[in-house]
């Protein structure tokens, strides 16, 4: 079973419809971040043997998802944040009209290297 589309959760009834042993691929969102994960249907449960980082469709709708809010006062520039998470945007606001400041990590990443378990 293949999810075109990214849930908030999978629901009871797509894994129970797998046969043991069957496969069940969705787009998942957590953190800010979106991955491919690939589950088998192992007894009463979903294990997971495949996750990938990716970009999909998400899906919107009431008391779902993610929260936001401007961090700038022009509203140009916005901060996601799961609704698990103690976020304060109001608490942000200025932080980019300060002074820019650059300082350099000790990670290099080589030309094909993925970023995304930095």
């Amino acid at each position: 079973m293949i999810a075109t589309v990214s849930p908030w959760d999978l629901p009871t009834p797509w894994w129970q419809q797998l046969a043991p042993g069957g496969r069940l691929v969705a787009p998942l969102r957590w953190r800010g971040q979106g991955r491919s994960v690939a589950f088998t249907r192992t007894g009463d449960r979903l294990v997971s043997d495949s996750l990938v980082l990716c970009g999909f469709v998400y899906l919107v709708g009431d008391g779902e998802g993610e929260l936001s809010g401007a961090i700038t006062s022009d509203g140009l520039v916005t901060l996601h944040w799961d609704r698990d998470q103690d976020v304060r945007p109001d608490a942000l606001l200025g932080v980019l009209d300060q002074p820019r400041v650059t300082t350099w990590s000790d990670v290099t990443l080589g030309r094909q290297e993925s970023h995304e378990d930095l």
